[in-house]
């Protein structure tokens, strides 16, 4: 073997920091700029989080919802989905605020076909009001149970809407109801 190639195949790489690299003014600031770099991500971490769970104002909330309603009504269902739940994570736990967001981010799960998420968004809201929920929620719940072949919780949030809307003749219209009891016997068959 050649030794100057034997010289050149047992060559160790060592690295050694000179000492009093530490005490320049390079190092100070590459030290300062990872600090200010690392602090800046950290702290830019931790204000997101800290607002992410921050509650809306009533103004954002019905902004918020509305956005969301165009949205739906734009044929932009992913980007309400996205809006509805930032809805959802920004209001209080059982909060009437909460209902509607849910309510909201059901609807934005039905137009997206994603129909078990609606139901457990619908499902979570109808326990913030009981039986105080919308009767259009119970009327949208009913059509996922009755896609899912459950006919007998269909006919159950049927029943729910049709007593949700005589109990409120001002915001719910009596036409509908031969249109639900229609289901129910549909459904009854």
């Amino acid at each position: 073997m050649n030794p100057s190639s034997e010289s050149k195949t047992n060559v160790a790489v060592t690295s050694k920091v000179n000492p009093s690299f530490f005490k320049t003014k390079k190092f100070w600031i590459i030290a300062v700029i990872i600090v200010v770099v690392v602090g800046g991500v950290t702290v830019t971490v931790l204000l997101f989080e800290h607002n992410k769970h921050k509650p809306l104002t009533v103004t954002e909330q019905k902004k918020q919802a509305q956005n969301t309603v165009t949205q739906i009504n734009s044929g932009k269902y992913k980007a309400a989905l996205d809006s509805s739940q930032q809805l959802v994570d920004n209001t209080p736990p059982g909060s009437p605020e909460r209902y509607t967001a849910l309510s909201y981010l059901g609807v934005a799960y039905m137009t997206n076909r994603q129909y078990d998420q609606a139901l457990n968004a619908f499902l979570q809201a109808e326990a913030i009001k009981k039986d105080q929920s919308s009767y259009s929620m119970f009327v949208s719940m009913a059509q996922i149970y009755t896609q899912k072949g459950d006919k007998a919780k269909a006919i159950e949030y049927y029943q729910k809407a049709i007593a949700r809307t005589k109990a409120t003749p001002e915001n719910a219209d009596d036409l509908y109801i031969p249109a639900y009891e229609a289901a129910i016997k549909r459904l009854q068959q």
